[in-house]
């Protein structure tokens, strides 16, 4: 299939399940911290998981907040 008159201004639905997909990381990062917190007691593994979490909710909000 060629695409050669694909409208221009057609966004494409891509960032947006990007962006969906980093906030379901972010907060399953979040909740991976709390489970090793609280139920296992391991420090290390909460620390990875908020890391995670942080670069994905960097991402998002990079691609959120772009010009």
């Amino acid at each position: 299939m060629n695409d050669i008159n694909q409208d221009p201004r057609k966004s494409s639905m891509i960032p947006g399940i990007v962006i969906v997909g980093c906030f379901v990381v972010g907060i399953a990062g979040l909740f991976g911290a709390v489970a090793a917190i609280c139920d296992f007691k391991d420090s290390t593994g909460a620390g990875v998981c908020l890391i995670a979490s942080a670069i994905a909710f960097g991402l998002a909000a990079n691609a959120v907040f772009r010009k």
